[in-house]
């Protein structure tokens, strides 16, 4: 049995669109680039299309409390889902671990049919790629490097960095 949206939700005529992974960062630096309009809307769009196979996946994995698994493994992207609803201290973190929490995700989503969870899980993903930042490693350098220059015991606050961003982010 296979989890569908409803011949209704928005997304259940999508097809699989395949990018590659440098497509894919070429369309988050531009989505990230771009003002608020119609333009980065579309962009937005195409992203939120080319991860539609895998938020279906999680879909069915938390509907039917099934691990996916390719020649005996867990996937590598459900593994890194999985990993997220682990206990502290589960250990060790292998198949059957993942296929615990796997078999108890549906909790989390009580009484939720497959249209609100496809929902809750593309908006969580519209979050993730609405604070993505190409220049984070440069950014956490640049940050790294004035906390270095400052002296030892001091307190730091965003404006003692100097540096011609927000560095709260960073901070944390």
């Amino acid at each position: 049995m296979r989890c569908s949206l409803s011949s209704s939700h928005y997304a259940a005529r999508w097809g699989k669109p395949d990018y590659s992974l440098e497509a894919m960062t070429a369309l988050g630096i531009k989505y990230a680039a771009l003002q608020d309009g119609p333009e980065r809307e579309d962009v937005l769009l195409t992203i939120v299309k080319a991860f539609h196979a895998y938020i279906l996946k999680y879909v069915n994995m938390i509907m039917r409390g099934h691990l996916p698994t390719w020649r005996g493994y867990a996937n590598r992207d459900s593994a890194n889902f999985l990993r997220r609803f682990l206990r502290p201290g589960d250990s060790p973190v292998n198949r059957e671990s993942y296929r615990l929490a796997c078999r108890t995700m549906h909790l989390a989503f009580k009484n939720q049919t497959a249209d609100e969870i496809y929902n809750i899980l593309a908006g969580l993903l519209i979050k993730v790629i609405d604070a993505y930042d190409p220049a984070y490693t440069t950014k956490i350098k640049m940050v790294a490097q004035a906390i270095d220059r400052l002296d030892a015991g001091d307190v730091i606050l965003d404006e003692e960095l100097d540096v011609d961003f927000y560095p709260r982010r960073f901070l944390r």
